[in-house]
């Protein structure tokens, strides 16, 4: 049975009470909470974990749940404390999860350490999916280095996919990771970010590590996730990386935004999916992402935010019909359309990206010239 939980049920008494009774039955529980949450809220999720078990469950989802939510009313340190510890008396009587996921929740270091270490006890040789996602509070956290983090992790020989947050890897968990899932690991997801103008360095994995891994683990693809980081390209972007998937979004440094697309040709090959927010630049990058995108050989979808023109928008839309490019999804924030219009680009290539059932998507807005 397949539990799904939102706000508003979550703060129906008829909810916590129906799950109280059929709680043993339950083999998923989804819980998603994207509004703010109330000071009756931590309680009422406990309730519903407690009634969990007697479940065998197999997915477990908590996510947006970070404290900072919660009304100024509401101690947060509190609920914190008090949910974790739910987690935990929930995840110590399970023995057969294949999913995982506690993202945005923000937890101490010690009380993430005991959910993961009662999460590996029990479901360590099941588990496949792990989301640990702004899981600890702090985004400049040193997680990898402490030990009992390492060897909670190589307990988890199943792993297929993996996403946490750049304070959590080291080459050291990296290679546990790769050694220990016995080549099975196929997806990792890395985000960084940072508060701080001048964040504390983290661990660069190196050419040499992501080798290694690639010999244990051959069908091991990474998604990057960026937002606004202030470090040098070469620190997320090394070369050897098995990069399928990159976010990317600026807050306007043109030295860093350069060096990103030339450093993003070492990925030509492997590179699936292209998410750029450059709109913050006050110089024009679109020019660069064109000439980056034609050598791109296996990309399928594409979401630019940028000072794009309508003359850029009609080579990229050449190259999907002479099957230079094979996109199968096209989004494109147009700045100014210039001699193009939207009517014209659709009759010359729409028939084109319909017969390939590519969703050929474009926002436009009008560039103020006075």
């Amino acid at each position: 049975m397949d539990f799904q939980i939102g706000y508003m049920e979550m703060e129906d008494e008829r909810t916590v009470k129906k799950m109280e009774k059929i709680g043993a039955w339950v083999t998923e529980v989804e819980v998603q909470c994207s509004y703010y949450l109330t000071e009756r809220t931590p309680s009422d999720l406990c309730r519903i974990l407690d009634a969990l078990h007697e479940a065998s469950l197999t997915r477990f989802e908590l996510s947006d749940l970070s404290y900072t939510r919660l009304l100024h009313e509401y101690e947060p340190q509190h609920y914190v404390k008090e949910l974790s510890a739910s987690i935990t008396r929930l995840i110590r009587t399970q023995t057969c999860l294949e999913w995982f996921t506690v993202a945005s929740f923000c937890v101490t270091l010690e009380q993430g350490l005991d959910i993961l270490e009662n999460l590996s006890l029990g479901s360590g040789k099941t588990l496949q999916y792990l989301n640990i996602t702004d899981f600890f509070e702090g985004l400049d956290t040193e997680v990898h280095s402490e030990p009992a983090f390492h060897s909670l992790m190589s307990r988890f020989v199943q792993l297929r996919s993996v996403k946490m947050d750049h304070y959590c890897l080291d080459e050291e968990v990296l290679l546990g990771l790769a050694e220990n899932c016995g080549g099975i690991l196929q997806d990792l997801t890395l985000t960084y970010r940072s508060e701080e103008e001048e964040p504390s360095p983290f661990t660069v994995i190196s050419t040499s590590t992501w080798k290694k891994v690639h010999r244990l683990c051959p069908k091991l693809l990474v998604d990057v996730v960026t937002h606004s980081i202030p470090w040098d390209t070469a620190h997320f972007l090394p070369q050897g990386l098995p990069l399928r998937v990159l976010w990317f979004d600026s807050d306007g440094q043109k030295d860093q935004i350069t060096d990103l697309f030339q450093r993003l040709y070492y990925f030509t090959d492997s590179l699936e999916e292209l998410y750029l927010d450059l709109s913050s630049q006050k110089n024009s990058t679109s020019e660069q992402m064109v000439n980056f995108v034609m050598e791109c050989r296996n990309l399928k979808v594409l979401n630019f935010n940028g000072q794009l023109q309508g003359g850029q928008v009609a080579t990229i839309c050449e190259a999907q019909r002479d099957g230079r490019l094979k996109l199968e999804r096209l989004i494109l924030h147009v700045m100014d359309w210039g001699d193009y219009t939207l009517d014209r680009i659709w009759t010359e290539y729409g028939p084109v990206f319909e017969s390939r059932d590519t969703k050929l998507d474009f926002l436009c807005w009008t560039v103020n010239r006075s």
